[in-house]
């Protein structure tokens, strides 16, 4: 007699760059081994491949190319594995903000509450002169991960190479997968300090996992309210 199977529930969750919503299951022990596993190793290239991993064993839609969401959805995705396999608190401890008190205060998170931020002022079409606008697309996780050697000017410049889509002049649409990297390093060396600061202005206002949290401060008793931002911010 072959040993029963269990039946897991199915979710749905929308997220920022996928038009439907996205049917998934919980995470099992076989997911929680492979997560645990990267986490005691402590490298953040195994800790992002193994989250990659998990949310496209649990993703039941074929036709969604979890390797090619952005970062912020792909820390939205595992947020809510998280909430649906182990519970949907976590306990955080937050730093008082006063500048006398160190105190440190555990407060629970009710992650179904953490949500994108959006801002309004996102565009993805950025004009740099009267004839030049560029087209970008957001970085996946991977491009976000940089190595910890590397400067932070490096780091932003690389990004930003990997995220420009296509640069219109006028009328002529040039897409850059038809030229070269050396072609596109010379175009974005060749833009200003204001114009590079349009196009980081698009990293800057990019749909970012934010939540505010109102705490009492269990040392000097200070009411505060601090952000979360980003995945660590909630499991650190």
């Amino acid at each position: 007699m072959a040993l029963p199977v269990v039946n897991n529930p199915t979710y749905e969750i929308k997220l920022h760059s996928v038009e439907k919503p996205i049917k998934y299951r919980p995470f099992l022990v076989k997911e929680e081994k492979i997560l645990l596993t990267a986490l005691e190793g402590g490298e953040t290239t195994d800790i992002v491949r193994a989250t990659k991993e998990i949310i496209g064993n649990c993703c039941l839609d074929e036709d969604v190319n979890v390797q090619a969401l952005p970062a912020f959805d792909i820390e939205l995705f595992f947020l809510n594995l998280r909430a649906r396999s182990v519970g949907e608190s976590v306990e955080v401890a937050l730093a008082c903000q006063e500048e006398k008190c160190e105190g440190q205060t555990p407060v629970k998170i009710n992650l179904s509450s953490v949500k994108l931020d959006i801002s309004k002022d996102h565009n993805n079409v950025i004009q740099l002169t009267d004839s030049i606008k560029v087209k970008l697309k957001y970085p996946d996780i991977d491009r976000m991960t940089r190595p910890p050697e590397e400067s932070q000017m490096d780091s932003i410049f690389e990004i930003t190479k990997a995220c420009v889509d296509e640069i219109w002049e006028g009328d002529d649409i040039h897409n850059v997968k038809d030229y070269t990297e050396k072609e596109l390093e010379d175009f974005i060396m060749s833009l200003n300090q204001q114009q590079f600061g349009l196009l980081i202005s698009y990293f800057n206002t990019m749909p970012k996992l934010r939540h505010r949290e109102t705490f009492s401060c269990k040392t000097c008793g200070k009411k505060q309210e601090t952000v979360l931002e980003g995945l660590q911010s909630f499991f650190g």
